[in-house]
């Protein structure tokens, strides 16, 4: 998540939604300052070196998980009244992104901010690493840029 604003925006209980059941929350005092990202993964594993939010830090099958597939891909951000305050993909496969030649490639957003549903306000990440989140051994294999200003178009 990034904020684009000059202001603090508290995302306390917001959440992220896959579908009508598939979802995971913020927790109390969680701020994204002005101008500043936030990363929110599944589960540390070695890939990242650190994240400002982990669903499931034990990385344990029992507990919820972050799951979104890659056939039917729509999120929604959520406030913690229940408004949609953003929307990402349109129900098909992603835009962009993916496997490719062994390499995971992220999708990122276009600097236009544009509607997150249509595809032309999107490209794949053409970084030739990961980036500074990214660990040693993974930066030639994971390539996004999280909590950083996205790759160029």
């Amino acid at each position: 998540l990034r904020n684009t604003t000059n202001r603090t925006i508290d995302i306390s209980y917001w959440t992220i939604n896959a579908s009508e059941d598939i979802y995971f929350g913020f927790p109390p005092e969680t701020l994204i300052y002005p101008g500043q990202c936030f990363l929110a993964v599944d589960h540390l594993s070695d890939a990242y070196k650190t994240a400002n939010f982990v669903l499931n830090s034990s990385n344990d099958y029992r507990y919820p998980r972050i799951g979104f597939r890659n056939a039917n891909f729509y999120l929604e951000l959520r406030d913690s009244k229940g408004n949609v305050m953003d929307k990402v993909g349109d129900g098909s496969i992603p835009f962009f992104g993916g496997i490719s030649s062994s390499k995971v490639y992220s999708m990122e957003r276009k600097a236009n901010f544009g509607d997150g549903t249509k595809k032309e306000n999107w490209y794949k990440c053409n970084s030739s690493k990961g980036g500074t989140y990214v660990s040693e051994n993974h930066n030639e294999k994971t390539i996004c840029t999280p909590g950083e200003p996205n790759s160029s178009e």
